[in-house]
């Protein structure tokens, strides 16, 4: 009973009441410690309008027309852009749908099968002796059960052949067709492979044709233009020797006009242009007087040799008398020679020996009266 009367209170719970509201005001809030981040801080120019939000319905306001505005750009954007990627409509190209399915589905490797059977064939016997004992023995089992047989015969029917290899030849039938088949299709695919190549050969072989035709023309142009261009410098050439030739010629005309007429006057001066009238008038009037002229010069040019001969007498005899006293008529005079007079050696002379020589001749009986001949004799005779 003391128990039921003892005090007890409940009550619902409540907030604990305080001065401070229950939602928290901007205007309470605490300035930030950087300046960087202080709203109240304006930025930009000082001349540009500042429109500050007063309350965050206003920043959300603008955030949604700025995200409403981008997806309505973005939009635009590719609506009005195509895809680098997608394929033009151009009436030249022809597509051809290709299946992907080998290279988006993962394609897994087949499991080779095989069928295959076993025997059992009956155990091999054991060795009796140990010593004898192959490596195989002791890994052989022993053998249990009996050896039994079974024998199908073909009153049982226990299978029909024709029934249950019809499946199997099916099989080798379909197989065989299908591989007939595709050698066919290979066959024919690698002849239109073949008609294609001989086609690209052919192309090919236009196409180096018609290249080899436009090399030729190139060079034949090329050929017609070095001809055009050594013709004109040939021509040039010869303009220039005939330009050279004439300036020579008109140079020269009036020189060798003038050589011309000094050379025939030379010539005729000299005899070798003359008229020969003239010249045998002339030959027949000198004839006497050469014919004169050479005897006049002949006896001049005895008279002359004969004069010689005695101022040569006279001189060498007054030479001789000139070694006399001028009182002597005769005398015994030594002569010098003027050039040594050399002597033969005989001819059983020793090797080696000089030959001798002579510079003076004499002495010889010498008077005035004498002439130069007897004068000559006694030297001759004295020698």
């Amino acid at each position: 009973m003391e128990q039921d009367l003892s005090y007890s209170y409940s009550s619902k719970p409540r907030p604990v009441q305080t001065s401070r509201g229950k939602t928290r005001d901007d205007s309470s809030k605490s300035a930030p410690t950087n300046i960087m981040h202080d709203s109240r801080i304006p930025r930009g120019s000082v001349f540009a309008p500042m429109t500050m939000l007063r309350n965050a319905d206003g920043r959300e306001k603008v955030k949604k027309r700025r995200s409403t505005t981008t997806k309505k750009r973005s939009n635009n954007n590719g609506k009005n852009s195509s895809s680098v990627f997608a394929a033009q409509a151009v009436p030249s190209y022809g597509f051809t749908s290709i299946s992907l399915d080998a290279n988006l589905i993962e394609q897994t490797q087949p499991i080779p099968e095989r069928e295959s059977f076993s025997q059992t064939d009956e155990f091999l016997p054991r060795t009796v002796s140990v010593s004898n004992a192959t490596t195989n023995d002791m890994f052989m089992r022993a053998k249990i059960g009996i050896d039994t047989s079974t024998q199908i015969e073909e009153s049982d029917g226990l299978f029909n052949f024709n029934v249950e290899v019809r499946p199997l030849l099916n099989v080798l039938v379909n197989k065989t067709l299908a591989q007939a088949l595709v050698e066919v299709k290979e066959e024919q695919e690698m002849r239109m492979l073949h008609q294609q190549h001989e086609v690209l050969e052919a192309d090919k072989r236009d196409v180096k044709q018609a290249e080899r035709e436009l090399e030729e023309k190139a060079k034949e142009a090329n050929r017609r233009k070095e001809l055009l261009k050594k013709k004109k410098a040939e021509k040039e050439l010869h303009d220039q020797i005939m330009r050279k030739k004439l300036f020579a010629w008109q140079f020269a005309r009036p020189l060798v006009s003038q050589a011309i007429d000094q050379a025939t006057v030379t010539l005729q001066k000299k005899g070798v242009f003359y008229d020969p009238i003239l010249r045998n008038l002339a030959i027949w009037l000198s004839g006497d007087v050469y014919e004169g002229a050479n005897d006049t010069i002949r006896l001049r040019a005895l008279s002359t040799e004969l004069l010689d001969d005695l101022i040569i007498h006279g001189l060498r005899r007054q030479a001789l008398f000139a070694q006399l006293l001028p009182n002597e008529n005769e005398a015994m005079v030594r002569l010098l020679l003027r050039d040594p007079l050399i002597l033969p050696l005989p001819e059983d002379a020793p090797e080696g020996t000089e030959p001798l020589s002579v510079t003076v001749v004499g002495p010889i009986a010498l008077s005035r009266t004498d002439s130069l001949g007897a004068i000559e004799s006694r030297i001759e005779v004295r020698e």
